[in-house]
């Protein structure tokens, strides 16, 4: 006998799950930043494929795209210890541009405040945690308080440089930076804020976490730390002559520790372990601050102040070597205004064509780890279904199904998107249009026992002239779709 047989480089099928059991909800819409009913959807598909992949010795099994909250907080822990690096690199940076290690201890510190203040005031206003407010937020908030920091700080040496004492100092250097950084913090946060316009929870919330981000960050690192740094040096007991060698090596290693320790706790605070964050942030504190400040006092005590208030160990043509190499730079650059002019122009307008031959993409492999199950999953969907079969989607209809009007001129509306091209195909070749009222009623109105049990239970007798799959009237269709939901 001959046995008629097919051969398939890979098989699609669905698992299904009592919806109410699993919290409710929509049993298929997904978005990031999900409530905790989509969490324990996703943990139940996780545990379903861990159960179907069993050893897979000789297949290999993938949920397709059945954990996408999980997902993006697994890879956000992975990435969060990059926001404890970039943490550190930018308090390293303060340090080398201020050269102070109370600029570094202060910056530090400010950072681990930022993380605070964002935490507290995000739950304070109910915003709903997700990957962009705990990732992409703090990394804005780094960026713009370092900024804020650096630019503050700077203002504030240059007139101590000059042999203003530090109060003094401080108040001539916010008058000429504070309304800058002012702009700078209106314009950045309205930009954010524009996102609160949208339809879409996760970018709201976003918009206004980012807000929150942009206004801390101002209050924080571009006022309150210059002033603790103006505080700080008016405790200072200024030094005669060039800081030791012994004194440089050990004011650098201990602003590299504050700056590890500090981004420890934002650390923490970003992968949600709140309590230990803060406790290694008031350690700290306690350390590379606190302790320190009250040493300078105690040094107070035993010696008589004196008016330098300059930074010790740094003479002021040092502190001023770097600024000085930038504005010998941008002053040699305005002399060839014109080259200048036609090398900005030039490359402005080769961005502007390659720009607008910039084609939109939403790639997957953009926001997720191209090894991760998430993406494999979609891409073994894409090679084995999407070429012939398309990538699914739903069409909710909404009115009175049981008209049968209603269902000729639903029927019409399927049988015009069977005749389009571009409509996915099944292995006959027929349009995949599965899983909508044709379909159920066609199988009750073809089975006898379904009949049957219609009519011995209601007492309606479905019946089908025409053919059509559907049942005759109005009062059958109702029957029909009481049936179907019970059974």
């Amino acid at each position: 006998m001959e046995i008629d047989y097919w051969t398939s480089s890979a098989l699609m099928f669905g698992v299904f799950a009592d919806n109410e059991k699993l919290g409710g909800a929509s049993a298929y819409g997904r978005s990031l930043g999900g409530d905790d009913s989509e969490l324990v959807k996703e943990e139940f598909n996780r545990n379903v494929q861990e159960i179907i992949r069993g050893e897979q010795r000789t297949y290999k099994a993938w949920g397709i795209a059945i954990d996408l909250n999980m997902e993006a907080e697994d890879e956000g822990k992975t990435a969060a210890v990059f926001i404890m690096l970039t943490v550190v690199a930018a308090v390293i940076v303060v340090g080398i541009s201020l050269r102070s290690y109370w600029a570094m201890a202060l910056t530090g510190a400010g950072l681990g405040a930022l993380m605070i203040w964002l935490k507290g005031i995000s739950n304070l206003v109910g915003l709903k945690g997700g990957l962009t407010i705990e990732l992409i937020v703090p990394i804005a908030m780094i960026a713009l308080g370092v900024d804020f920091a650096v630019h503050a700080m700077r203002r504030y040496q240059e007139e101590k440089t000059l042999g203003y004492a530090p109060r003094r100092a401080l108040q001539i250097g916010f008058a000429g930076v504070l309304g800058a950084l002012g702009l700078a913090m209106l314009s950045d946060g309205i930009a954010f804020l524009s996102n609160v316009s949208s339809d879409i929870q996760a970018i709201i919330h976003f918009g206004i976490a980012a807000g929150i981000a942009v206004a801390s960050s101002f209050l924080v690192l571009g006022i309150m730390v210059p002033l603790a740094a103006m505080r700080v040096d008016q405790l200072r007991r200024p030094r005669p002559g060039p800081a030791s060698l012994a004194g440089r090596v050990l004011s650098t290693v201990a602003g590299l520790n504050a700056a590890v320790l500090f981004a420890v706790a934002v650390l923490l605070l970003v992968v949600g372990f709140a309590i230990p964050g803060v406790a290694v942030f008031l350690a700290a504190i306690l350390t590379f601050l606190v302790a320190p400040i009250l040493i300078l006092r105690w040094r107070n005590r035993r010696a008589q102040p004196q008016t330098d208030f300059s930074t010790p160990g740094l003479p002021s043509s040092h502190e001023a070597t770097l600024p000085g190499l930038l504005a010998t730079v941008v002053g040699g650059l305005a002399r060839f205004r014109p080259i200048v002019l036609l090398v900005v122009i030039a490359v402005t307008t080769s961005a502007a064509i390659l720009a607008l031959r910039l084609g939109p993409e939403f790639d997957v492999n953009d926001f997720f780890d191209s090894k991760s199950d998430f993406v494999v999953s979609l891409d073994q969907m894409g090679n084995h279904f999407a070429g012939r079969g398309g990538e699914p989607g739903f069409i909710i209809v909404k009115g009175d199904l049981t008209d049968p009007q209603a269902l000729t001129a639903l029927h019409q509306f399927v049988g015009e998107i069977s005749r389009n091209p571009y409509v996915g195909r099944d292995a006959d070749g027929l349009p995949s249009l599965e899983y909508n009222v044709f379909n159920l009623l066609e199988r009750l109105t073809a089975s006898t026992y379904a009949r049957s049990q219609i009519k011995q239970e209601s007492g309606i007798e479905i019946t089908d002239n025409d053919g059509d799959g559907v049942p005759d009237n109005q009062e059958q269709i109702s029957a029909s779709y009481d049936y179907m939901v019970q059974n």
